[in-house]
């Protein structure tokens, strides 16, 4: 399951709990099919990133997860 529809919900909680003073190091993990704009709703919030990178070619990306664009997609989202 992927954490990318709960991401303004994961952002307003990960906020609230820096705010009451929590310290703890935050850990985002996904699939590394992220919009820049998800990434940047968690910018300054998330201490450590896993993308899980699947594959390097659309045609697998495209057979396997009906994602064709994954790989540029994905890419975008390692060098926000």
């Amino acid at each position: 399951m992927s954490p990318t529809p709960y991401v303004p919900f994961i952002a307003k909680a990960i906020d609230r709990s820096k705010g009451k003073g929590i310290q703890i190091p935050f850990v985002y993990n996904s699939h590394a099919y992220e919009t820049v704009d998800t990434l940047r709703m968690l910018d300054g919030l998330i201490d450590i990133y896993l993308p899980d990178f699947k594959y390097w070619s659309g045609n697998i990306a495209h057979r396997l997860s009906h994602a064709q664009d994954y790989p540029p997609s994905a890419m975008s989202a390692f060098l926000k």
